[in-house]
Order: C-alpha cells, then sequence, then structure tokens
C-alpha cells in the first residue's frame, strides 16, 4: 500500500524532487569539466582520461542493480530507502572533493583516476537509486508518480545548471583560470556541499512520510 492516498502534497513534490540535484551536479562535472581538467590542466593523456571514464560507467551499470537489490532488502524502523539517503551523501560528497584535488603523488593515471570516478558514480546511485524507488512507495496514482519524476528531472537539470554558471562566472571565470586547478578544486567543495545537503535534506523532508517499519517482503511492482 502506497504512503499518501489522494492528491500528493505540493510540498512533498518539491522535496522528493530536490534529491535529485546531486544527480545534475554529477552529469554537468563529468561531461564538461572533468575531461579538460585532468586532460589541460593536470596533464594526463585524454586517452587514459576517456578509458577511465569508460570503464568506470560500466562499472556503474553492472552494480546499479545490485544497489537496487540491496535497497530492496534493507529493513529498518525508517524503512528501506531512508537508511542509504541519509548515510550515502556523505562518502559522495568527500570523494567528489577528491575528483577535483587528486589526492595522488605526481600525475594521476588510469587506475587513480578509475578509483575515484567509480566511488562517484557509486556512491551517487547509492543515492538515486533508493530515492528513484521511493516513488512508487509514495504514491499509486500514476499521474502522481509522473509528476515526481518530473520534479526530478527538472531539479537534475537545475543542479547541472547551477554549477555550470558558478564555474564559469565564479571558479573558472576566465581561460587562465580554467588552466589552474585551484579554481576546480573550489568547483568540487561547492559541488560536494550542495550534493549532500541536497540528498539529506530530502530525505529530511520526506521523513515523516516514508520512515515507516518495510513489510517483511517487498511490495510487487505495478507494471
Amino acid at each position: 500500500m502506497a504512503f499518501i492516498a489522494g492528491p500528493l502534497p505540493q510540498r512533498l513534490k518539491l522535496v522528493h524532487g530536490s534529491g535529485a540535484v546531486a544527480f545534475g551536479i554529477k552529469d554537468s562535472g563529468f561531461s564538461f569539466f572533468l575531461l579538460p581538467f585532468y586532460n589541460l590542466v593536470l596533464g594526463v593523456d585524454a586517452g587514459t582520461v576517456g578509458a577511465a571514464l569508460a570503464t568506470a560507467l560500466i562499472v556503474d551499470a553492472l552494480v546499479d542493480p545490485l544497489i537496487g537489490h540491496l535497497s530492496d532488502r534493507t529493513y529498518t524502523r525508517w524503512g528501506r530507502r531512508l537508511p542509504w539517503l541519509y548515510l550515502a551523501p556523505i562518502p559522495l560528497a568527500l570523494l567528489w572533493t577528491l575528483l577535483w584535488s587528486p589526492p595522488f603523488t605526481g600525475t594521476p593515471g588510469y587506475w587513480d583516476i578509475l578509483a575515484l570516478a567509480v566511488g562517484v558514480r557509486l556512491l551517487l546511485s547509492a543515492c538515486e537509486v533508493p530515492s528513484v524507488s521511493l516513488v512508487p512507495e509514495i504514491t499509486d496514482d500514476y499521474d502522481d508518480r509522473t509528476t515526481l519524476f518530473r520534479y526530478r528531472f527538472l531539479s537534475g537539470w537545475l543542479g547541472g545548471l547551477l554549477m555550470m554558471v558558478m564555474a564559469f562566472s565564479v571558479f573558472l571565470p576566465t581561460p587562465e583560470a580554467q588552466l589552474r586547478p585551484e579554481g576546480y578544486a573550489e568547483y568540487g567543495i561547492f559541488g560536494a556541499a550542495l550534493m549532500a545537503l541536497a540528498v539529506i535534506g530530502s530525505a529530511a523532508g520526506q521523513h515523516s512520510t516514508v520512515a515507516h517499519l518495510p513489510p517483511l517482503k517487498p511490495p510487487p511492482m505495478n507494471p
């Protein structure tokens, strides 16, 4: 049985959707800034960076179903999803910071980049998969589920857009700044704080609605 019967409160739609800001931040960083940072700023061969990021994407695709499986079988008085949403954002923020301030001596290699990229992707999935899994648990209504996903997509897009604006107006405002590591480190710290705030804030905002002891077996998914 769904947590809410009837129309969803507007506040819940906003709070639930806001957790996807973290996904938008990750997507923006991986799509636009990560390759130039490692290649042009840190001097890593572009092929090495691309190979590490491609491998991380494959690992993420293979592990995501496992995260969903573990989330389905998490059994606490706060339900299945909230423990993940409270715990995963902290190490995610730490690894996101390290991704833009690599702790390695000398030029990072393939395995160094792969370790950071895989860590970020898996921890982001540990936030995103349980959060998305809440949608069919919150409501049985098809239209309301669609609305929740719409708010998630909008929040993710806004998170990525905000990081783009901040990058080119504050952290990397000039071509010269875009070749210095300090701006990327600040970009990473700001993004990490926003990721953690978005996911934990979203979980806390939904806590009173979804924090219930789950049934012993996961409910069947509607087609």
